[in-house]
């Protein structure tokens, strides 16, 4: 993943979404503070220093080692070690997925304990339950999300959604083949498309991504200002009550 995040299409998609909804849906004052939670090897953590002082926080040690432009903290979600309302903003980037998050209504309670009233919560992850595969095992995924089931999440935290769409629209139908249609695929090719414990994620030819990179400069800007109704992935912005 480190490896991949500078150039990959995927990477740069998110990055470019997350743009895009900072600046239609999130007011932020003079030097506010923020905090990703499960930052990773910090793809998205430079993204955030933009806009203010930025803190990561992640469990695993050798990930935190990858990031720069922030302060890195080592720490578990369903446990921050942060006061209340400490926060302006706070990012969950593909984190909610994991395993080692047994409650995601106990990890959102915490991140609603401190992030300050009026602040914001941002969420991109997994989407649509359907989907799971050998690629969430590979990245210790244990659930995928609808937008139902996380606006109804949020609310209870304690947050107001203000926008929830889908992203990964285009892709939706070869990811759902490679996923749903496995067993069929095997049978014709003799071959295992996704084979368990492995990444579908890797290098693309360099002309595919830099097509992938301008198409979504426009799915980027959509899913900021309209719901798209399918797709891999889900964005949600919502604000603290």
């Amino acid at each position: 993943m480190a490896r991949l995040q500078s150039r990959h299409w995927w990477f740069a998609a998110k990055r470019r979404l997350i743009a895009n909804v900072l600046r239609r849906h999130v007011k932020l004052g003079e030097s506010p503070w923020l905090l990703e939670v499960g930052c990773g090897t910090g793809s998205m953590i430079s993204d955030l220093a933009c806009h203010g002082r930025a803190v990561g926080l992640d469990l695993y040690r050798p990930a935190l080692e990858h990031v720069g432009g922030a302060h890195r903290v080592e720490g578990n979600a369903l446990s921050l070690p942060f006061d209340c309302g400490a926060f302006d903003l706070a990012a969950c980037f593909d984190s909610l997925y994991h395993q080692r998050v047994d409650d995601v209504s106990a990890a959102l309670s915490e991140v609603a304990r401190v992030t300050r009233s009026g602040g914001y919560l941002l969420i991109t992850d997994s989407a649509c339950p359907a989907l799971f595969g050998a690629h969430d095992r590979a990245h210790h995924g244990a659930r995928r999300f609808s937008r139902a089931g996380l606006g109804e999440a949020l609310e209870t935290a304690g947050f107001d959604p203000l926008h929830i769409s889908y992203f990964h629209t285009a892709v939706f139908p070869l990811v759902a083949l490679s996923r749903l249609g496995g067993g069929w695929l095997r049978l014709l090719t003799g071959r295992d498309p996704a084979p368990a414990g492995r990444s579908q994620l890797g290098e693309v030819p360099a002309p595919l991504n830099v097509l992938l990179n301008a198409y979504y400069a426009f799915e980027a800007l959509a899913a900021s200002r309209v719901a798209l109704p399918f797709g891999v992935s889900i964005v949600a912005v919502a604000e603290r009550r």
